[in-house]
């Protein structure tokens, strides 16, 4: 495109004013997941993202722009401009950033943030998921644009649209695709998340209480619903802070079988399966995915490890601590949301904690099969899985 940004922003404010809607090509078709196709992981992601982002464009049916270049005050006294602020009947305040080039366009999406986080902070207790759409008009050509307009919309659960600017031949009128990701994306993405080696396995063992939590069967070989009520209070407490944290985990308690309580001091365990975004480099790269391996080496590279005493000087040390720090941290949200399980702050429960590889966990008797399981309470993007899959089914 040969027009200059303002002009395109000004051509926007003034022609689509009060019909930006129409202008907008149609949304993609709702997507239908075949039964057999229940455990691609892919598609039910690609389902899902694509529902989303037609449910954030449908609330631009009624939008029209109220300002453009609106100035934003900063604590320095300096100031910074969005490129247009519209506003919907039914769903509140739209803020748009526009760049027409590949080179701008991640400066804008940063910039698109901000401006999102700027409106939330002038309200105390306004979200961005709850509280306006954030619209990037841009090539979407760039890919880290690419994955973090991803990681926004469904990761971080923002409401985010992209729009790619379809010009005339004289350039007087537009028309704006909606960005999909590809699907070339989807696989590139669930390969590594879903990844055996991405998946941390943190198991939280603890005594038998007696009198509130103590065996799942009882003398007379029956079992005790309360037990299975303690199970179950103390997942979904760790699984509510887990989500309210922006972790994707599955939470459930298990108990291991009468006869082998004499040979586990700590029969009772709270399983915590999350997706650890730095444990499969560990284990090996994404071969995947080669330009991204080329961004993450030359991000590594640049680094000045001799100022940091306790970090070596090679990348996979790097990715250790990026990874200890990521487990340490879970461990500390677990550890405190079963403590806050307990009504008496005087109850103390014995208790260890251990880390299971995920591919052994699933494949070993003796850490998955000789148990009582009780509820799984999932959080992030594994709920939105299951939840997918519970839809078909019904």
């Amino acid at each position: 495109m040969k027009i200059h940004e303002n002009k395109l922003r000004d051509l926007i404010y003034t022609k689509y004013g009060k019909n930006f809607f129409d202008h907008i090509n149609t949304k993609r078709q709702k997507s239908k997941i075949d039964m057999e196709d229940l455990y691609d992981f892919p598609q039910i992601l690609k389902k899902q993202t694509e529902e989303k982002i037609n449910s954030l464009i449908q609330k631009l049916e009624d939008i029209e722009f109220m300002g453009q270049e609106i100035q934003l005050k900063r604590e320095d006294a300096s100031t910074t401009r969005i490129d247009l602020i519209a506003m919907t009947l039914e769903h509140g305040l739209a803020i748009i950033e526009l760049k027409k080039s590949t080179q701008t366009e991640r400066e804008a999406f940063t910039e698109l943030l901000a401006y999102s986080q700027y409106f939330c902070s002038l309200f105390h207790g306004a979200l961005e998921t709850t509280s306006v759409i954030s619209i990037l008009i841009a090539p979407m050509q760039t890919r880290i644009v690419q994955d973090a307009f991803f990681q926004e919309l469904m990761l971080n659960n923002k409401n985010i649209i992209a729009l790619i600017p379809r010009p005339n031949s004289t350039e007087t009128d537009f028309q704006f695709d909606i960005y999909y990701p590809s699907d070339n994306f989807y696989t590139t993405f669930t390969n590594s998340i879903f990844n055996d080696a991405s998946i941390h396995v943190s198991a939280l063992s603890f005594e038998l209480v007696d009198g509130w939590i103590d065996s799942w069967e009882n003398n007379n070989n029956t079992n005790n619903d309360y037990v299975k009520d303690a199970f179950n209070t103390i997942s979904s407490n760790i699984a509510f802070e887990l989500e309210a944290r922006g972790y994707h985990s599955i939470v459930y308690g298990s108990q291991r079988w009468k006869e082998h309580h004499e040979l586990f001091p700590y029969p009772n365990i709270i399983y915590v399966v999350t997706l650890n975004p730095f444990a499969y480099d560990i284990c090996g790269k994404h071969i995947w995915s080669h330009e991204r391996e080329s961004r993450l080496n030359s991000f590594v590279q640049q680094l000045n490890y001799s100022n940091i005493d306790f970090l070596g000087s090679s990348r996979t040390q790097f990715i250790e601590s990026c990874n200890s720090g990521f487990e340490n941290t879970l461990w500390g949200v677990i550890a405190q949301s079963f403590r806050s399980s307990f009504l008496s702050s005087k109850k103390s429960v014995d208790h260890e904690f251990s880390s299971i590889g995920w591919s052994y966990y699933k494949n070993s008797m003796i850490e998955s099969v000789f148990f009582h399981h009780f509820d799984i309470f999932q959080t992030g993007i594994f709920r939105k899985i299951i939840l997918e899959y519970i839809q078909q089914i019904e």
